[in-house]
């Protein structure tokens, strides 16, 4: 599902972090290959919900750790405002963090990338995220799955037969 109506012209995408070094690696990496345009570059997330205000991106990537206003804050304030309903929010962070990933996504982000990930991953997650796709670091789909499917895993049939109470003791000395 392509989002963005002309898909011959550049993804355009403002860049937050407070690191200027990682913004202009960012930079670098986002227009290699002439497909993606970087519009504008924040410091801090007040300055970056101000740009995407500005210039209505595809795409805004966004660091989780900010001054003035964190990532996740930025993510609420886009995806809720109705103006700017073509800008979609992808965060990328250090954090391999379970609970920063469902923060984000809970607040309305496209995505959770890690910055970490190689080039030309992150250049391929932002291109999937303008086109309407979800985009989250493989190692963290990798172990949210392995996570899933222990919680879920069948059942011993020896397991079943214990009532209520002995579960529960069980459970206690596990952990």
């Amino acid at each position: 599902m392509d989002l963005r109506g002309d898909s011959s012209a550049p993804i355009t995408v403002i860049i937050a972090d407070d690191e200027p070094l990682v913004r202009q690696g960012l930079r670098l990496v986002l227009e290699l290959d002439g497909d993606v345009a970087v519009m504008a570059e924040a410091e801090d997330g007040a300055s970056a919900l101000a740009l995407v205000r500005e210039h209505r991106p595809d795409l805004a990537l966004l660091d989780i750790r900010m001054p003035r206003m964190d990532g996740l804050e930025v993510v609420r304030r886009v995806v809720s405002d109705p103006t700017l309903a073509g800008t979609r929010a992808l965060v990328l962070t250090t954090f391999a963090d379970d609970d920063l990933l469902l923060a984000a996504v809970r607040a309305g982000a496209c995505g959770y990338l890690l910055k970490s990930m190689l080039p030309e991953g992150i250049r391929a997650a932002v291109r999937s995220a303008a086109l309407g796709e979800t985009a989250v670091a493989p190692e963290l789909v990798d172990r949210l799955l392995q996570e899933h499917s222990a919680r879920h895993a069948p059942r011993s049939a020896r397991l079943d037969r214990l009532t209520d109470r002995e579960t529960e003791v069980l459970r206690e000395i596990a952990g």
